[in-house]
């Protein structure tokens, strides 16, 4: 279907979402097991798949919340997030706010793009929080638990 934005939404399956969104955060977060081959290595792999678990679960809980199964496309963090209910955003909010001390929007305005931008990384300069995507993807699969 199309929105009166001209964005062309997806019809998904909530369940596969949630299920590919939690593998994607855990290979993250297995990037992160070892600080040494982090460093030396594992940083492109851990921002592609924490970012990626952030999109999924912010598409399941717009499927979720859809009668029609629909989330919008596109990798744009801020942009997903933003498209969320009122409520949804507060409630995820207020977890992230109690793992991580970065303000959510600081965090979303540098990292909205960090699936995309780190893919490439190689071609430009990239930065991520580590600490901050972390807390972002785990207040966004909290929320999914509780809806």
């Amino acid at each position: 279907s199309v929105c009166g934005s001209g964005v062309v939404n997806m019809v998904g399956d909530y369940k596969v979402c949630i299920d590919e969104a939690t593998a994607f955060l855990n290979v993250a977060k297995s990037c992160i097991d070892s600080i040494g081959e982090f460093l030396s290595g594992k940083m492109y792999p851990f921002a592609v798949n924490a970012s990626f678990s952030c999109e999924l679960f912010i598409k399941a809980i717009m499927i979720k919340q859809s009668p029609t199964q629909e989330f919008s496309r596109g990798h744009d963090l801020k942009q997903l997030f933003d498209a969320l209910d009122d409520k949804d955003r507060t409630a995820i909010r207020s977890a992230y706010n109690k793992k991580c001390s970065k303000p959510l929007d600081e965090l979303l305005d540098e990292s909205s793009k960090a699936f995309e931008d780190w893919r490439y990384a190689l071609e430009k300069g990239v930065s991520i929080c580590v600490t901050g995507i972390i807390a972002f993807a785990e207040a966004l699969q909290e929320y999914n638990k509780a809806i």
